[in-house]
């Protein structure tokens, strides 16, 4: 009997040597020994899937839900023996990589890796402290190897570095390129939008850190980072005080967004409630208008500004010709903060000056006195005190030099006054040629003509004019009483015309002619011996020579008849 049992053993071992193609791995070697081979094995069949995940619930359940990479097109329908292979001996692993590890394709897990995710070694994230999600093992995963309990959410392989201040949801800042710069993150959806020199304030300016003792129960902290964080939560932003520094103290209330922008604090505009008593110097007029920065030009509203008189702040216009005057040139005597124009300086106050307005002087606007006619290196400037005060100091000499003995006597005034320029009281007998008769009636510009006309020189003739007759008036007599052609000596008009009218004669034929009228005479008409007469200029009186003959007057039949 015990050789019979002996013979069966030896026959058991034999059988079971030549039935196993080998050892299992060290992972299924609770599983030798032929009471165990159909755990695996169907009789006289290859190991099916089946029998794979009943042990290996875990992928099971993933390849139901269609997750991870057993799930995949490519994998789902292959066997699992194909990359899983047994009875290779104790220390062979049952894992295949095709193209080897490496260039595993991860996407088919359903992660697919981008960014820095891509240069990571395998092992830097699938390690037991990831494996977050215990609900993925079963009772034969091994935590020290296995692939599986990875969450995709960024916290449970990197430390929050914002303390849960943010939500979980990571990718909603930053993406798998870098950690910083968060590319994706806008304050704009923040509680408080970054604007102007906001937008340009390093995030470490206003977001601090503080040390984090421990992490969050759950969260693994990155050894990349140190365990600092900055506050995001809790910040005081409500005021510009909650991170700026008040440069006023208090002095002009909580409100800085009344007077500054997010632009340039050193850039402030008015506030439109901003009491401006409170500095005193009230602003009234003009100066209600202009920005702060126009007078604050050190751009800090602390800094004092001179205020005493305004040319502290204004220049003076008039380059000093009014520090003469008692209020040594205030101002405030001619203008107002409402606008520099128009002043207040009037005709009451003009009369005080050394040039009372008098006439057409009242009605001419300040600006056509006091023109900006004067410059200095500041420019130009309207002028207000002149040194000559004579009609000659503002106006042109129209007649250009040709009365200045009157003008040396008695100046414009001589001749004109300030109520119209065209009112004049000349005396014409001052020149030594009396208007009288006919000449009193002329306008002036009848024998005053204008010279030069069109050109610079333009200008009316008033001296000197020559007084002979014929200078201004046609010789009706066509030369007839010019005694000596060659030294043209003529007959002065006045020896027979008077100024009172031409037809009035004084012309005395016994004295003034060579032929004495006497006797019948006396009674003959001028004109029967004087006859008209016509040359090229037209009719004409032939008064000389005619011929002292009897004959030729009273010889022929023409006399008799007439």
């Amino acid at each position: 009997m015990p050789l019979l049992w002996l013979f069966i053993l030896i026959s058991s071992s034999s059988a079971f040597a030549q039935l196993s193609p080998g050892d299992l791995s060290k992972y299924h070697a609770k599983l030798e020994g032929l009471n165990n081979c159909t755990q695996c094995h169907e009789l006289r069949d290859e190991v099916k899937n089946a029998k794979c995940l009943t042990c290996h619930v875990a992928i099971e359940r993933r390849i139901s839900a269609n997750e991870g990479f057993h799930s995949s097109p490519e994998v789902k329908t292959e066997r699992c023996a194909k990359c899983h292979s047994e009875h290779v001996g104790r220390d062979f692993e049952l894992v295949f990589w095709k193209e080897g590890k490496e260039k595993f394709d991860h996407s088919k897990t359903g992660y697919k890796l981008v960014g820095a995710h891509t240069k990571q070694d395998c092992a830097k994230c699938h390690i037991s402290a990831y494996q977050t999600n215990a609900a993925r093992f079963d009772s034969t995963t091994n935590k020290a190897r296995t692939f599986l309990g990875l969450s995709s959410q960024c916290v449970s392989c990197h430390a929050d570095e914002h303390g849960e201040q943010m939500t979980n949801d990571c990718a909603s800042c930053h993406n798998s390129e870098k950690w910083l710069p968060a590319e994706q993150f806008s304050h704009d959806k923040s509680k408080y939008p970054l604007t102007g020199k906001h937008t340009e304030v390093a995030c470490i300016k206003c977001h601090k850190t503080e040390q984090v003792l421990e992490t969050v129960v759950g969260r693994i902290p990155d050894p990349n980072h140190p365990l600092d964080r900055s506050i995001y939560q809790g910040l005081n932003f409500s005021s510009c005080n909650g991170c700026h520094k008040d440069a006023h103290e208090g002095k002009f209330g909580p409100n800085c967004s009344g007077c500054h922008t997010t632009e340039s604090f050193s850039v402030a505009k008015m506030a439109k409630d901003f009491d401006h008593n409170k500095t005193g110097f009230p602003l009234t007029g003009k100066h209600v208008g202009p920005d702060c920065i126009k007078c604050h030009t050190s751009g800090k509203m602390t800094d004092p500004v001179a205020h005493a008189t305004c040319k502290d702040c204004h220049k003076d216009e008039h380059r000093g010709q009014f520090a003469s005057r008692k209020d040594g040139g205030a101002c405030e005597s001619c203008h107002t903060v409402d606008g520099y124009l128009p002043a207040r300086y009037g005709i009451s106050d003009h009369e005080q000056s050394k040039f009372p307005l008098k006439g057409s002087h009242l009605a001419i606007p300040c600006i056509a006195c006091h023109a900006q006619t004067l410059t200095d290196k500041n420019g130009a400037y309207a002028q207000f005190a002149f040194q000559d005060m004579t009609c000659k100091g503002c106006h042109k000499d129209v007649h250009r030099g040709q009365l200045d003995k009157y003008m040396q006597t008695a100046g414009c005034e001589f001749c004109h006054n300030v109520e119209s320029w065209r009112k004049i009281t000349f005396d014409h007998a001052t020149t030594g040629f009396p208007l009288v008769g006919k000449h009193d009636q002329n306008e002036c510009m009848s024998c005053h003509a204008r010279e030069n006309l069109g050109t610079p020189e333009e200008m009316i003739r008033m001296a000197p004019l020559a007084r002979e007759c014929e200078l201004c008036h046609k010789d009706p007599h066509r030369g007839q009483f010019v005694l000596d052609p060659a030294s043209d000596v003529k007959i002065k008009c006045s020896r027979c015309h008077t100024p009172d009218a031409w037809k009035t004669l004084t012309f005395d034929h016994n004295r003034d002619a060579k032929w004495a009228l006497d006797g019948a005479h006396q009674k003959v008409a001028c004109n029967l011996c004087h006859k008209p007469q016509t040359d090229a200029d037209g009719a004409f009186v032939k008064y000389r020579p005619l011929s002292s003959a009897c004959s030729d007057c009273h010889g022929g039949t023409s006399f008799q008849k007439q």
